[in-house]
């Protein structure tokens, strides 16, 4: 007869059939969930909840043909919660707080801070350096080696590759976005481009220019059109809701 449980009978708890390999450190009060693998060399903080398929510490390439190969150092910070099916490579070290929603892959070397948030079908390459606060709204695809300053907002569907002529893989060059910036729904930020602070670039905006701080970028490609802080609430009257991060308070 099936066990009937409640579901916050798994709090707390590592599940039996969990997979938790060599040198893998766990802080008080983790949950590890059915089917989850952690492999060597993983910390997770505490108060960690790592959800059902949930890989930690996939190993990199090299583990296939390097008999000497050891997996990096994987770290999470305290108070995790990765949704199931998430993905997240060896050499990836992240903040407080992450949130994942289902199925989210972060490769390999991709640091992130505090308070970080992928969310579902989320794609992060390798080496990506990522600050405080960043949300990675569904769908979103970042190439490697991408820079991002604190509390950074992507919208879905929104990609920032790396390389001018795919699939050449010569002088590959991410993005850099600065802090407080906003895109928006289905936009392409092109490599090398630098975009600054506080910007906010349009839903379906091409962008392959730099664009200064404060900036509002629209357009295929795209425009430089005005400031972020001059753009009216077509609701309320007198508010300005650029930058975010102000209109929020």
């Amino acid at each position: 007869m099936t066990k009937i449980m409640r579901m916050r009978d798994n709090l707390g708890r590592i599940d039996p059939s969990a997979r938790i390999y060599e040198n893998v450190t766990l802080g008080k009060n983790v949950t590890v969930r059915e089917g989850a693998i952690l492999y060597e060399n993983v910390s997770v903080g505490e108060g960690g909840y790592i959800g059902p398929n949930v890989v930690l510490g996939e190993p990199l390439a090299d583990f296939y043909g390097d008999a000497g190969y050891e997996n990096p150092p994987t770290v999470i910070g305290p108070g995790a919660i990765i949704r199931a099916g998430t993905v997240i490579y060896a050499g990836s070290r992240t903040g407080a707080r992450l949130r994942t929603g289902h199925s989210a892959a972060i490769r390999e070397f991709t640091e992130a801070g505090d308070d970080c948030s992928f969310g579902t079908f989320v794609t992060v390459d390798g080496r990506c350096k990522l600050g405080n606060g960043v949300r990675l709204h569904y769908h979103v695809c970042l190439s490697q080696g991408t820079v991002m300053g604190d509390r950074v907002q992507v919208y879905p569907y929104s990609c920032l590759p790396d390389s001018l002529h795919p699939p050449c893989r010569r002088h590959l060059e991410a993005p850099v976005i600065g802090e407080e910036t906003v895109i928006l729904m289905y936009s392409i930020v092109m490599p090398r481009v630098k975009v600054g602070k506080r910007c906010l670039i349009a839903s379906h905006t091409l962008v392959n220019q730099d664009v200064p701080d404060g900036m509002v970028a629209m357009g295929s490609p795209a425009k430089i059109t005005k400031r972020s802080d001059e753009i009216p609430c077509k609701i309320t009257p007198g508010h300005h809701p650029y930058p975010w991060t102000e209109a929020s308070k």
